[in-house]
């Protein structure tokens, strides 16, 4: 399953991603084939990249081990 990098530093499920687009609040504003990237509008103003996880050269930290600190 491909899991989705925001540039909010959070990760989003295909079906998350799916839903923010088809029910809202998100509207695309540009979408890459080839790579599978997307740039979305949150409705609040805000642009959000997505990048598929396996794209990254560099893995984001994961949230949780932020929190163990």
């Amino acid at each position: 399953m491909t899991v989705y990098v925001g540039s909010d530093g959070r990760r989003y499920t295909p079906s998350e991603v799916v839903e923010n687009l088809e029910e809202g609040p998100w509207r695309s504003c540009l979408w890459r084939t080839d790579t599978d990237q997307e740039l979305v509008d949150t409705g609040d103003g805000e642009l959000l990249m997505l990048v598929p996880e396996d794209q990254l050269t560099e893995r984001p930290p994961d949230p949780r081990m932020d929190a163990e600190r």
